[in-house]
């Protein structure tokens, strides 16, 4: 959301409060305008910082009052002063909406880095894999387990990373484990193998969670 570049937005929202302030200048019997100013600070959602948001907000706030008392033949005082009354409000709920949004993205960005964090550094070995059994995520230390580059395993089947002569079992078991997901340890009182990248077998301990696709750990 805040990775395009900041520039062009700030000097295209400037560009809409200046055309709107000289309409509402050349035309002060139309309040209309008045929404040109909410464009701008809708425009800053995509800027990071808060400030542009306030900057904008209440420099639309300070040309919608100026305009009051621009010369207007077509209405009268309270009804220049109801219409732009108004139209301060919403401008002032627009500046509130889009900073309120931006620091629940930012909460959301944090957390995510946080999640992204505990599964780069995690002691065990991590695989994701979807319905299908195939790997869409590892995390280094899976990498570091089982020999392979985290290219070399992405879009492979699970069953890659198992001793051939488990293939078959493990398939249904897997197959039933989407059916019917939850966390739950796998082969318990079992000795469990994995397969490295180089033909080699070491024991392993699997435990099996659900995080939007299915998730195995492999210890």
């Amino acid at each position: 959301m805040f990775k395009e570049n900041p520039l062009p937005i700030i000097l295209f929202s400037i560009a809409v409060i200046g055309a709107t302030a000289f309409m509402q200048y050349q035309q002060p019997d139309y309040s209309f305008f008045d929404g040109g100013y909410i464009i701008a600070i809708l425009l800053t959602i995509f800027l990071k910082d808060d400030l542009y948001t306030r900057i904008f907000g209440f420099t639309g706030l300070l040309f919608t009052f100026i305009s009051i008392y621009y010369p207007n033949a077509s209405e009268t005082t309270a009804q220049i002063w109801l219409q732009h009354i108004f139209s301060a409000v919403v401008i002032i709920m627009t500046m509130t909406l889009v900073i309120y949004l931006k620091r629940l993205y930012r909460s959301l960005e944090r957390e995510e880095r946080q999640v992204n964090a505990l599964f780069e550094h995690a002691t065990e070995g991590i695989v994701l894999t979807n319905g299908k059994g195939q790997v869409i995520l590892v995390n280094p230390e899976a990498e570091r387990l089982f020999g392979y580059e985290k290219h070399e395993l992405l879009g492979q089947k699970i069953e890659l990373l198992i001793p051939q002569r488990f293939h078959q079992g493990h398939e249904k078991s897997r197959e039933n484990f989407y059916k019917n997901p939850g966390n739950r340890r796998m082969g318990q009182g079992r000795d469990l193998f994995a397969k490295r990248k180089n033909g080699s077998e070491f024991p392993v301990e699997i435990s099996l969670s659900q995080f939007l696709v299915t998730k195995e750990v492999n210890t």
